[in-house]
């Protein structure tokens, strides 16, 4: 069932990583950091998100239609493709920018709908 699967490609992705480690002299190491110097980072800041919007300008123009729907299903599969090559920090940048068009969408939509 769905429990095997979700198994076995956590076995699969994990053979991938030792295999990706072993290759490059790679040792893992946990991560120690306090909670507080981690909420303390710029990337953790909601302040800078207006700064930093990766790939849609704030000045551009929203998709329409067509061109929106095959945008988001283009950095879907970027997304999806990054994530199975174990590429975590651009499979998370792509969910982001998808979030963030969506939202862009919605905003455009409720402007169409209300006149403001």
């Amino acid at each position: 069932g769905s429990m095997e699967r979700a198994i076995a490609e956590t076995d699969r992705r994990r053979e991938r990583q030792v295999a990706y480690n072993t290759e490059h002299g790679i040792t893992p190491e946990s991560v120690k950091r306090d909670i507080k110097e981690i909420l303390e980072s710029p990337y953790e800041s909601r302040d800078l998100d207006r700064l930093t919007k990766p790939g849609v300008a704030e000045a551009s123009k929203p998709f329409v239609g067509t061109n929106f729907q095959a945008a988001l299903r283009d950095l879907e599969g970027r997304m999806r493709e990054a994530a199975s090559n174990l590429e975590f920090e651009e499979a998370a940048r792509l969910r982001d920018e998808i979030k963030r068009m969506k939202l862009m969408d919605l905003e455009f939509a409720n402007e169409a709908l209300t006149g403001a």
